[in-house]
């Protein structure tokens, strides 16, 4: 069959869905070994069966995504296959190195065993030599593509600025950086909810969803834990400004970000009562500036054995959706702590009490701004779907699978060192 007539027949086999994109798992021809899943337009379909290079459809960038264009781990097609109902494309590949980002051979390299989900695969390159010393490291490049503090242009660096200030944060969370990413976004989003950020309401916000989120029963390690870990006096403090920094920050961003999230259900207004009159103030003056903080690590730069722990604590996460929580990266600066956080926190990271926690934390945040809405601004055209979908992940799963944990460590804190 002449080349353009194969092209024809499989676009006109397949079912696209509603954006355009079709489901595509990658295979090893030879072994049968899965390798990832992607979605493929009808662009990428028809480049793959053209050059026999893999392509597919990235939906964070928009355009088509050649596989190994960065890494050079590219995927050489040796069959297409399709699914019953079309919805789906099997492409059995020859994998030229590995698959994952993360560096392993296969992006399925968690398991559930033994009522618990381990990690049966280790990465055989790390993320740094794969796509250079600027990657991020610490989370997917193509889940949230962000602007680090240290590249941001100078209106960029000014809103940062703007949000350390008013939140008291030493660092800008990962949904700032990513929205500075999208044109238009940062600037719309902190205009909308930077005046909450700085305000009394927001203070009292803080401390009423701290006292209210539902934590097992967590016995406080001994002092003599903490050095066993690796945890001097001097240092019990640096982890004690780590986590003052996180919980602010994730308590602020829940708050405020809740809030520009049901104002994008009720883009009119519909149904909000008056902001009690603490939303509608500053915060009082004198409070103290935001504690320096040790610098964040980045997994690419940690040990093996560090890297690895970082890694298991994230996977306790799964909402995150492969994002690596921030402060357990930052907590690698003590890898004796890294390896007794799975025992400290074990009541707590427990799939059905870190959910009950999770879910406790945006119930409170909802009700903190259920008659306080941001002025009604609608996101940069074309943008809105996608800071929706944003919000709804930071907002129901990333950040409030965090909140407990830096509440309950903070608590683990020994006695005159600090507490959060």
């Amino acid at each position: 069959m002449d080349p353009q007539d194969t092209t024809a027949a499989v676009l006109a086999a397949l079912r696209f869905d509603a954006a355009g994109l079709v489901a595509a798992i990658a295979q090893q021809h030879d072994t049968g070994e899965v390798l990832m899943l992607a979605w493929m337009n009808a662009a990428a379909v028809a480049e793959t069966l053209a050059t026999g290079r893999v392509c597919y459809f990235s939906r964070s960038r928009g355009k088509l995504w050649r596989k190994g264009e960065s890494s050079g781990q590219v995927q050489r097609l040796v069959e297409v296959r399709i699914d019953c109902d079309g919805d789906a494309v099997l492409l059995l590949v020859d994998q030229h190195g590995v698959a994952c980002h993360t560096g392993r051979r296969s992006c399925f390299f968690r398991a559930v065993r033994d009522g618990g989900l381990v990690e049966i695969m280790a990465p055989e390159v790390s993320e740094e030599a794969l796509y250079g010393a600027g990657h991020a490291g610490h989370a997917p490049a193509a889940a949230f593509p962000e602007v680090r503090e240290a590249d941001a242009d100078p209106a960029t660096a000014a809103i940062y600025a703007a949000i350390r200030a008013a939140s008291g944060v030493p660092l800008v969370n990962l949904i700032w950086r990513h929205f500075a990413a999208l044109p238009g976004v940062l600037p719309w989003a902190w205009g909308a909810v930077g005046p909450l950020v700085g305000s009394a309401g927001m203070d009292q916000a803080r401390r009423r969803i701290a006292a209210g989120v539902p934590l097992p029963v967590l016995p406080a390690p001994a002092a003599a834990a903490w050095l066993q870990a690796g945890v001097a006096a001097e240092d019990q403090r640096r982890v004690a400004a780590i986590l003052t920094a996180y919980t602010r920050g994730n308590l602020t961003n829940l708050v405020a970000l809740t809030a520009l999230r049901l104002r994008l259900d009720v883009p009119d207004g519909r149904g909000a009562r008056p902001a009690p009159e603490a939303w509608t103030v500053p915060a009082p003056a004198g409070a103290p500036p935001a504690a320096p903080i040790d610098p964040l690590p980045r997994l690419a730069g940690l040990d093996g054995a560090a890297a690895a722990a970082v890694q298991a604590l994230a996977a306790r996460h799964p909402g995150a959706g492969g994002v690596i929580p921030s402060l357990y990266l930052h907590l690698a600066h003590w890898p004796g702590l890294l390896a007794v956080l799975p025992e400290w926190l074990g009541p707590l990271l427990a799939p059905e009490a870190l959910r009950a926690a999770r879910e406790g934390a945006i119930a409170l945040a909802e009700a903190e701004v259920a008659g306080l809405l941001p002025a009604p601004i609608a996101p940069p055209a074309g943008t809105e779907e996608l800071v929706r979908a944003v919000l709804d992940r930071f907002t129901g799963r990333i950040i409030p699978d965090l909140v407990p944990v830096c509440l309950a460590l903070g608590r683990m804190l020994p006695p005159g060192i600090g507490s959060v």
